[in-house]
């Protein structure tokens, strides 16, 4: 059986999905979860949160699943201890820092990899396997196919979202709100600029998309898998997760009711039109039933005329005439509703219906604001589908009980009661019940007793009652023997959760390596030509891979002969794996291991895997965020003999890393920062003419700019995946003296977006620790002076 997993922000929506039928719950503490804008629970309501949910055998799953800091890991011990004694269910972790440091802690509290891990291949989740996750979540990018392929080969429980809001950037490897605005999606602060507003402009600063397509080109449609359930659930998939933490009660008990009867049914269900009315930005499957991923756009997964809920389209305007508008309706609309029309000049206007009248579908009432024929109107409140969702999260779901009363004079009272799961208690009074003068108890008098149980989880679905001569009951003793049941009947259903005593690992003390006499300047290229411009500028050594800015493949013999150049002109050289590599690329890229760098870098824990097995050397890059000493360790013992430090580190956080670190350190300190990753291309979607695509990225430089007419450089590589970099080009070039005595081994110079002059200028400023004095417009120091974590 499929698990259909909810979200809930709030006790609340934590209700409306436990009556709307959902078998788990995902929910988080005040503390380390990536919605940090939720109301979320504090421990008093995590623990009642917990038991509630436990009572109607729903699990509840803790997000966990941000990126952390040294100083906060005190914290998260207390947190994993409270969670585990509380009875949560299991945690989502991102970083595997924490994921390791739990497994220490707490090594029987199940783990779960969030899709913030950014897993997207077989390798991947085998990855995980073997460092005992039980389930992890995956990237939403993947295929049915690749899907099936996963949960085929592997043998922990594999999530996939199924409804709601998606990234336009693959989770997990987003950067924008962070650099741009500081505030870190990985720490659970994102400030969703993938909503705003952009215009596709050339190099000449013209918009391509003015007659074409609306402004929000980064701002997807809403995940809607209704209509394809039945081929996920065939995949063998062991969870299917509704999206939507920071959503009303409402939204959540719609949604999960809908798709529990989906799951239910032996029959299709279509309910799609009450899901776009509860929320909707339109809807996509996105990358499901897609088979080429790297040359046809996805169709329809961007909501580019608007970034929020558009309702369910109900008609058009007929006429407006003195402020009294006639609306031909194709579909119903009841008192109480709100209606918005799509105005062509003038943007949106809403009405909520009070006074109206309906005649032949043409809905008639009077509008102060004025609209136009032809007009197009859209429901975006149902007053009867939000009073039905209210009905489900008032009328919880309760359990059965069947009671049985015997009393007689001068005997103690008997209680036997039975819930569905024959769970039995047998309870007595604590005296005889004597002899009624004027009112002996009845069955009805009983009855109207036990039925009291309205706060509870409980409902009386049978009583029968043997009562003996005229005995007087006081209605006191049946309330407290009714109390005593409901404890009684509680502790048995909850005595499945008990947990054994924990027994921690110890986390040992993590010894720092020897610091680094000297810095190595390394330069990032992805051709021939830029290798040999930064081995001329007299970088010490050379990362040649990954993703080719320049769109182009890199063959075998790319790599060949990178390694060549830089062997002959007695330069180090290291090679790189992309950030994302999909199942068809993976044979390419394993290929590769034949050769022999100095070390490979690798941005996925998949590869890491691959190397480790081999044997080989290997460090990660930054992708696999690297902010604190646990997960420096975690990479020792897996394997790694250095890693680059995430690029959202402030200097002091740097500083402290760099002294204490167990392995070597890189650190990114010159190039354009890449904000997202995606598989969705807009220059694909909106300038592409043919099937497959015709690849106007070929054709010119492109840039998103935003409403500070600001332009963000894009460029796509080789598999056709999409990369926004940062408006201005990270440099410490003035603070050069500072990044050499950082005790870092190797800074890091990204030319793969930097042209032959600047790319000299910097490579001869860090490599002589000579200070470059720059405009200050044109740059930016990243989070090295303010921080994200």
């Amino acid at each position: 059986m499929v698990e259909l997993l909810a979200p809930a922000g709030n006790f609340e929506s934590l209700r409306a999905a436990v009556n709307a039928g959902a078998d788990a719950v995902y929910l988080a503490g005040n503390l380390f979860g990536a919605r940090a804008f939720a109301k979320n629970f504090d421990e008093q309501n995590l623990s009642d949160a917990i038991r509630f949910a436990h009572l109607h055998r729903v699990a509840i799953h803790v997000t966990v699943n941000t990126i952390l800091i040294d100083d906060e890991f005190e914290s998260l011990e207390k947190y994993l201890r409270f969670l585990y004694n509380t009875g949560a269910d299991a945690i989502l972790v991102q970083d595997l820092g924490v994921a390791d440091f739990a497994r220490k802690v707490v090594p029987k509290l199940p783990l779960h990899a969030s899709t913030q891990m950014t897993i997207h291949s077989l390798a991947g989740v085998r990855a995980l396997e073997s460092l005992n996750f039980s389930r992890v979540v995956l990237a939403r990018e993947l295929t049915i196919e690749e899907i099936q392929n996963i949960c085929d080969n592997s043998n922990v429980e594999i999530e996939i979202f199924s409804h709601g809001a998606i990234c336009v950037c693959y989770s997990g490897q987003c950067l924008m709100s962070s650099l741009i605005g500081g505030r870190s999606g990985n720490r659970g602060k994102c400030a969703q600029p993938c909503r705003l507003p952009y215009q596709l402009v050339d190099s000449h600063g013209k918009n391509l998309l003015s007659n074409a397509a609306g402004n929000y080109l980064l701002s997807p449609r809403d995940f809607n898998t209704l209509k394809i359930l039945p081929k996920l659930v065939k995949t063998g998939i062991s969870s299917l997760k509704i999206e939507g933490r920071m959503k009303r009660p409402e939204y959540v008990a719609t949604v999960v009711e809908i798709y529990r009867r989906a799951l239910d049914s032996a029959s299709e269900v279509d309910d799609s039109k009450k899901l776009e009315q509860v929320f909707n930005r339109g809807f996509t499957t996105a990358y499901l039933e897609t088979t080429n991923q790297t040359r046809s756009p996805v169709k329809n997964f961007i909501s580019d005329k608007r970034p929020n809920h558009r309702g369910l389209a109900v008609g058009r305007v007929i006429s407006y005439d003195q402020k009294k508008v006639r609306i031909k309706l194709t579909e119903k609309v009841s008192a109480g509703d709100q209606l918005e029309f799509w105005v062509k000049i003038g943007g949106r206007v809403t009405a909520t219906l009070e006074k109206f009248s309906l005649r032949d579908n043409v809905l008639t009432f009077e509008l102060d604001k004025k609209v136009q024929s032809g007009d197009r109107v859209f429901k975006i409140f149902d007053s009867e589908l939000n009073a039905h969702a209210e009905k489900i999260i008032a009328a919880e779901r309760k359990i059965p009980l069947e009671v049985f009363v015997k009393s007689a004079v001068g005997e103690k009272i008997l209680v036997r009661a039975v819930d569905d799961e024959k769970n039995s208690v047998e309870i007595f009074s604590e005296s005889a019940m004597e002899s009624a003068e004027k009112r002996p108890a009845t069955l009805e008098f009983v009855r109207k007793q036990f039925d009291r149980l309205g706060t509870t989880s409980f409902e009386i679905s049978k009583l029968d009652a043997e009562l003996d001569g005229q005995v007087l009951i006081p209605a006191s003793v049946l309330n407290n023997l009714r109390r005593e049941v409901v404890e009684k009947i509680e502790s048995l259903r909850l005595k499945k959760y008990d947990r054994d005593k924990n027994i921690s690992e110890r986390v040992p003390k993590i010894i720092p390596r020897q610091l680094p006499n000297e810095v190595e300047i390394v330069a990032q290229v992805d051709s021939i030509e830029s290798e040999r411009i930064a081995i001329n500028a007299g970088a010490d050594s050379i990362l040649f891979g990954g993703e080719s800015f320049q769109h182009k493949n890199l063959s075998l013999k790319n790599y060949s002969d990178a390694m060549e150049l830089a062997k002959s002109q007695g330069r180090k050289i290291y090679l790189e794996t992309p950030r994302i590599i999909r199942m068809n690329e993976e044979k390419f890229f394993t290929e590769l291991f034949e050769f022999e760098p100095e070390c490979f870098y690798v941005h996925n824990i998949a590869f890491a895997d691959l190397l480790r097995i081999r044997g080989k050397k290997f460090r990660t890059n930054f992708s696999m965020l690297t902010a604190n000493l646990k997960t420096l360790e975690f990479l020792k013992n897996f394997g790694a003999i250095g890693a680059t430090l995430s690029p959202e580190l402030s200097l002091d956080q740097i500083r402290f890393l760099a002294d204490n670190s167990p392995i070597e350190l890189d650190l990114i300190v010159h190039g354009r920062a890449e904000l997202m990753i995606s598989s969705y291309c807009p220059l694909g979607t909106f300038l592409n003419s043919n099937e497959p695509c015709s690849m106007p990225c070929l054709q010119s430089r492109y840039f998103l700019r935003d409403r500070m007419n600001i332009d963000f450089p894009i460029v796509t590589d080789q598999f056709c995946r999409l990369h926004i970099l940062n408006s201005k080009v990270l440099s410490m070039l003035d603070h050069v003296n500072e990044m050499n005595n950082l005790h870092i081994e190797r800074l890091r110079i990204d030319a793969r977006n930097v042209d032959e002059k600047n790319l000299t200028t910097a490579i001869r400023a860090y490599k002589t620790n000579k200070k470059i004095e720059v405009d200050s417009s044109e740059i930016t120091h990243g989070h090295f002076f303010r921080g994200a974590y």
